[in-house]
């Protein structure tokens, strides 16, 4: 898993580097247990958000949206999207 994320990232160009981590996420999910998924979704949120744009980070999320769901179901996605635009209020 750790390999896979390596290589997404040293991809320069960003929106291939997105779209690989789009195409990848599924494959992942279905090898990994709960708690490395986690991980997974640890170590990319904190590498999108301080490497990335909001624009980028946000764009990003919607490859992460199954992730988010595995681990903590509607409410989860449903949390996320509330404290996104409560921030978007905060800093438009």
């Amino acid at each position: 898993m750790r390999e896979v994320l390596e290589a997404a990232r040293s991809i320069e160009k960003k929106a291939d580097r997105y779209r690989v981590l789009n195409e990848m996420i599924p494959l992942l999910m279905t090898k990994s247990p709960p708690i490395s998924l986690y991980a997974l979704w640890n170590e990319i949120l904190r590498n999108l958000a301080y490497h990335s744009t909001r624009w980028e980070l946000l764009t990003s999320l919607q490859a992460l949206i199954p992730i988010i769901l595995d681990l903590g179901g509607r409410e989860a996605v449903a949390d996320i999207c509330q404290a996104i635009l409560e921030v978007g209020q905060w800093w438009p």
